[in-house]
């Protein structure tokens, strides 16, 4: 009995060892159910069949922002593997708010905020002005959530305005990839962009300033109280951490005069 014991004791690093080399959870055919992959929770994700890892890749990109249109999108999640594509397209099925339309895969039909039966759709060529679209008009883009179509406005908020669409690929959460796919359907009105002027404002109103932080807005203090007030902005140029690649993305927000 004690060697019986002992040979099932030795087994169990040995089992235990091999899920933990898979990492992939234990799946049957069984265990497929219909799924919206723009709602289930990781551990459902699991037992579809995927690993832990890719689990959570998922789970950062709709927090992200990300969305799911059609199934076919889930080829584009990092790691996403083929087989397991194969295995759960049959089982997808996305809420008509989000699906892309059938007969043109880069139209969206979006309820309309003007009436209760009017619908509008916007295809892939539809252009938005950075500096004039509202949060709601940015989650009309493929690939734009509720969470990064507020993060973009109150990112643009604290800028004081866009003066180059290059300057959105800056949003914190927004992936390159979706950025690139999507510069062609953007474009920049010329505004007026709000000024910080150098010589009045306080250390919490520059460190507010998404290209200023703490650590430029105390130094900004500091020259100004031992040299006096700036000439202009190029004296920011005098201070250690205002390189030139920060300097001309600053220059633009920054003014002088009374």
């Amino acid at each position: 009995m004690a060697g019986l014991e002992e040979a099932k004791d030795s087994s169990a690093p040995i089992a235990n060892a091999n899920r933990k080399k898979k990492d992939i959870p234990a799946f049957s055919p069984d265990s497929l159910f219909p799924f919206d992959p723009n709602m289930i929770s990781v551990q459902d994700w699991q037992k579809l069949g995927l690993s832990a890892r890719t689990a959570e890749v998922i789970r950062h990109y709709l927090s992200a922002g990300g969305k799911f249109y059609r199934k076919e999108d889930l080829k584009k999640i990092y790691g996403f593997p083929a087989s397991a594509y194969q295995r759960l397209a049959p089982y997808v099925h996305i809420r008509k708010e989000d699906a892309l339309d059938a007969h043109n895969v880069d139209s969206v039909a979006i309820s309309s905020s003007l009436g209760k039966e009017g619908t509008e759709k916007y295809s892939g060529d539809r252009i938005i002005d950075i500096n004039a679209a509202d949060s709601a008009a940015w989650e009309h883009l493929r690939g734009i959530g509720p969470v990064l179509s507020a993060r973009i406005v109150r990112f643009r908020e604290k800028l004081g305005g866009f003066y180059s669409i290059s300057q959105l690929a800056e949003v914190y959460g927004l992936p390159d990839s979706v950025f690139q796919r999507l510069k062609q359907q953007l474009k920049i009105s010329k505004v007026a962009l709000k000024k910080i002027n150098i010589n009045t404002a306080t250390v919490d109103e520059l460190k507010s300033h998404p290209y200023i932080g703490s650590r430029l807005a105390a130094s900004i203090k500091a020259f100004r109280d031992q040299h006096g007030p700036f000439r202009s902005p190029d004296d920011l140029k005098q201070i250690a951490l205002v390189d030139d690649q920060i300097y001309r993305k600053l220059v633009p927000y920054l003014e002088t005069g009374e």
